[in-house]
């Protein structure tokens, strides 16, 4: 049983980690590139932060610890043969948590009565990219089980 669990952490580890590098690629390219924030913009929550590439990782940061838990209690709470489909769900609430909150920050440039699910729809979400980083996180969230032997 503790054999299961410390390679449902490792793989919980590996699938934060991706979390939080696609949600940080997803916000450069949907805030920082389509909404302009990378040239010259500030943080409209806090006007005195610039806008950076850097800035983008940082604040994505806590899909990372949240995933963590989300994805390993997801691939703990499956079967050995489920793991993929496990990885896949665990990784799939850890982007929607994270791309919200990373959202939130941006949302009331563009108005202050959106709730956070409109506001990840309306701002977040691109018809041609978004179906892409989606197909590229859940292959990812699927082959990583495998890597680590589950």
């Amino acid at each position: 049983m503790g054999h299961r669990i410390a390679r449902s952490a490792l793989i919980g580890l590996l699938l934060a980690i991706w979390a939080w590098l696609l949600v940080a690629a997803h916000g450069i390219w949907s805030f920082g590139i389509i909404h302009d924030y990378l040239n010259g913009g500030m943080l409209p929550l806090f006007p005195g932060i610039p806008v950076t590439y850097g800035m983008f990782f940082r604040e994505s940061l806590p899909t990372a610890l949240g995933g963590f838990f989300i994805c390993t209690a997801c691939v703990i709470a499956a079967p050995p043969r489920l793991a993929p489909i496990a990885a896949m769900i665990g990784l799939t609430i850890a982007l929607l948590d994270g791309t919200s909150d990373l959202t939130f920050l941006f949302q009331i440039d563009f108005g202050t009565t959106w709730l956070r699910s409109e506001a990840l729809w309306e701002l977040f979400v691109h018809p041609i990219v978004t179906p892409f980083w989606l197909a590229l996180a859940l292959v990812g969230a699927a082959r990583i089980p495998r890597w680590c032997g589950i």
